[in-house]
């Protein structure tokens, strides 16, 4: 974890696991680093790019947050379900990309928990692939990447328990994080994920808040 924050304040891109897929993690607020994850994506320069926080506190620093989308979080968060929320100015362009947006997400992945013991910012998070590939699932899967960024881990799967070096049996079947935008008290599944939608739509309808 130290040598993980010691990079990220370095400006570099940081390889870590999610209850989900592998993340690359980066300093949001450091316009290089950002740079970085597209260009080792090849991600279209007009798509935004998510946020991982360390709790809703932090995330009302990023977002316009109301009292029902605040309650929605302590139903769906810690968890794989990102938020899509209008943007406060305190967003770099890098990461909303003009789109009037932030993506956010609360991993309840052990290794994300503990990041923020020590790290006070918030980090980039988005699946380890070339754009359109299949995402990262498997240490050992991210020989193609290592060269160019740190990986915080070897042998952490992505649900959290420890692998062997050898981790071709293991088989990860998570969707990826649900990702919901709530705008004007609706909200709206934007892609399929681990959390189902008829538990965003319980959720959604116990904090007040409009499916559509």
């Amino acid at each position: 974890m130290k040598k993980a924050i010691e990079q990220l304040k370095l400006g570099a891109v940081i390889a870590y696991p999610t209850e989900t897929y592998w993340g690359l993690g980066a300093d949001v607020y450091n316009k290089t680093a950002v740079g970085k994850i597209f260009d080792l994506k090849k991600r279209d320069a007009s798509k935004a790019i998510s946020v991982l926080v360390r709790d809703i506190d932090m995330a009302k620093d990023l977002a316009e947050i109301s009292k029902n989308v605040e309650d929605l979080m302590y139903v769906l968060w810690p968890g794989p379900v990102t938020f899509v929320l209008p943007k406060k100015d305190t967003v770099p362009e890098g990461i909303h990309r003009n789109t009037g947006f932030v993506g956010l997400r609360n991993s309840s992945h052990p290794w994300c928990q503990s990041l923020f013991n020590d790290y006070q910012g918030p980090i980039t998070t988005t699946s380890i692939n070339i754009s359109g590939d299949r995402p990262v699932t498997l240490a050992s899967e991210l020989k193609g990447f290592s060269k160019d960024i740190y990986v915080v881990s070897n042998n952490e799967s992505p649900n959290g328990n420890a692998q062997s070096s050898s981790d071709s049996e293991f088989e990860n079947n998570s969707l990826g994080s649900t990702v919901i935008k709530v705008s004007g008290g609706t909200v709206k599944i934007l892609r399929a994920g681990d959390v189902s939608a008829e538990i965003i739509n319980q959720a959604t309808s116990s904090c007040q808040l409009k499916n559509i």
